[in-house]
């Protein structure tokens, strides 16, 4: 489910302006900045080192090692909502109305890839190619494809599927953010983003490249070997007892 937030196109389509229990999706509206609006699609990112997975007590949180999703066991949660914190994209949310609640995102539909048969409903439904799903590496390809684009140049933008032979012939209006956010921020997602204005405009974060993970992960690695910090605080704690 989705919509777009108050803005340019208020009434034509639902009026969600962020994620929610019940919106795993959205349609968000920006200000483009020549008079005119444009739009951004937000959703779980599927990062490749998944902060949520790792700030997880219970490991409720897995990724597909086929597909790369990021998916939710609500049979091991234990409602500590760490995820909310670790996640640097805001992406996960609660059923706070619900006696019995679950942690709700983006799951791309639970797919399993299985050829262009099987793949995320948003992706399907989009009659653009805005929306494109595949392997990482040809979503890659293709980004780069198009950021060598200029205005003027047509191309033909894969539609659905990008293995898939439903294509669609467009005009390049105005060039592309020479990025592809989500390539190697926070160690890489498998959600890429292509835009022609500066990322925050979109509210995507202005992130590194090492992963949120990879950086708590370290340190509790590090004080943890050989039982360093218990020890020392086991000393302090001894020192102080006995003056």
């Amino acid at each position: 489910a989705g919509g777009v937030s108050a803005g340019a196109a208020l009434g034509i389509w639902d009026d969600a302006e962020d994620l929610s229990d019940k919106n795993y999706t959205v349609i968000l509206d920006y200000d483009r900045g020549d008079g005119a609006f444009g739009f951004v699609k937000k959703q779980c990112m599927h990062c490749v080192d998944p902060a949520c997975m790792s700030a997880c007590p219970v490991s409720a949180f897995t990724k597909d090692p086929d597909t790369g999703t990021v998916v939710y066991n609500k049979d091991a949660c234990i409602g500590c909502r760490y995820c909310f914190v670790a996640c640097p994209f805001v992406v996960p949310r609660f059923e706070w109305d619900k006696a019995f609640p679950q942690v709700r995102k983006c799951e791309l539909c639970k797919t399993t890839y299985t050829g262009i048969d099987a793949y995320a409903a948003c992706c399907q439904t989009c009659p653009t190619g805005a929306a494109l799903f595949g392997p990482r590496e040809k979503l890659l390809e293709e980004a780069h494809k198009r950021l060598a684009l200029q205005p003027g140049d047509i191309h033909e933008y894969p539609v659905g599927h990008i293995d898939g032979d439903h294509t669609t012939f467009k005009r390049v209006e105005k060039a592309y953010i020479q990025h592809v956010y989500g390539e190697k921020e926070l160690g890489g997602t498998q959600v890429l983003i292509l835009g022609n204005v500066p990322f925050e405009k979109l509210g995507l974060p202005t992130v590194g490249e090492v992963a949120n993970s990879a950086i708590s992960e370290g340190l509790q690695h590090t004080l943890y070997k050989g039982m360093i910090a218990p020890l020392v605080l086991f000393g302090g704690l001894l020192a102080a007892a006995y003056r």
